[in-house]
């Protein structure tokens, strides 16, 4: 069986809801897959793009993607 020290998950940006883009999702998906079977630590990347401004939550702070990924991914996991 092959046992991961870390899985990189890379980001790929937030949908207007701050919320990961599909693509990114399948990426989170595939990590908690390996949870309990290959690793029990992950690491996910970037807070966005100097290109434009990131979505804002309830409170109008920015959400960073490797938050969101990170709260999908708990989810995920956690249940």
């Amino acid at each position: 069986m092959l046992e991961l020290d870390l899985v990189i998950i890379l980001s790929g940006g937030l949908d207007s809801d701050g919320l990961p883009h599909p693509w990114v999702l399948n990426r989170l998906d595939y990590a908690a897959d390996q949870f309990n079977t290959n690793t029990r630590y992950f690491l996910i990347t970037s807070r966005g793009t100097p290109h434009k401004a990131p979505p804002l939550d309830p409170n109008g702070f920015p959400i960073d993607e490797a938050t969101a990924g990170a709260r999908y991914l708990c989810r995920v996991v956690l249940g």
